[in-house]
């Protein structure tokens, strides 16, 4: 049985594998992307468990990606774990989750990132 997919889109490239380092103690397959374009390229032809998205991107912001993830049917159930230094766009991001999505403000702590990775890991396992 393959192990569930999350996707991390983060720029900084040392904490892209600080996120995944932290996600596959849980349990997790890790695919890092370090940039918005190649993440509108990769994710339609991927079929991650979560999505852990930083909002300042190179190229494409990911606040652009998210709500482009918001609306495409096929990915529109996936989790979102949104990262963000910025408060200001935190702020108006909050206002954009869903149900299932959650938001971690900058610098995140692993054992966070960890505990949520691991609930939407479950909740996936219920359906």
């Amino acid at each position: 049985m393959s192990k569930p997919l999350a996707i991390i889109v983060e720029d900084q490239t040392l904490l892209g594998e600080a996120f995944a380092d932290a996600i596959e103690m849980v349990g997790y397959e890790t695919k890092l992307i370090g940039d918005g374009r190649s993440a509108m390229d990769q994710l339609p032809l991927l079929s991650p468990t979560v999505i852990i998205l930083d909002m300042n991107l190179p190229h494409v912001s990911g606040h652009y990606i998210l709500r482009h993830l918001q609306a495409d049917a096929r990915l529109s159930g996936v989790p979102i774990i949104i990262t963000t230094a910025n408060s200001i766009l935190a702020d108006v991001v909050k206002r954009e989750l869903r149900a299932q999505d959650h938001l971690l403000i900058k610098p995140v702590r692993m054992a966070e990132l960890q505990q949520l990775a691991k609930a939407i890991l479950a909740a996936s396992r219920m359906i």
